[in-house]
């Protein structure tokens, strides 16, 4: 083999290395892309599900306020029911007792 064959063939390998190593360079900046592209979205879909995370947080919290709000309503009903079933009862036995005592009096018993 002449030198300058040989010359021409560490011309033709050093641009075929070239070529590869370009190649590499290119896959290499697209791998670093698609890690970054990556890292992004796993940062929205922590955001994302962090945001859905408050916001299931909040109605459950609204629905639990609502529900005490309503059971203390319906407390105060039933409270309010039994005060005027024994106001009623007591108010009508001391009505009853007046009037006997009228009727005591008027008749004179």
């Amino acid at each position: 083999m002449k030198f300058n064959d040989f010359c021409s063939e560490k011309k033709i390998e050093k641009t075929k290395l070239d070529k590869a190593q370009d190649c590499l360079n290119e896959k290499c900046l697209e791998k670093n892309k698609l890690q970054a592209d990556i890292k992004k979205i796993k940062e929205e879909t922590r955001i994302f599900i962090n945001t859905c995370q408050e916001s299931y947080d909040n109605e459950i919290a609204n629905v639990s306020y609502i529900d005490n709000f309503y059971r203390n309503i319906y407390n105060l009903i039933t409270h309010i029911k039994l005060y005027f079933k024994v106001y009623t009862k007591l108010y009508f036995k001391v009505y009853a007792d007046y009037i006997l005592y009228i009727i005591k009096l008027y008749f004179k018993l």
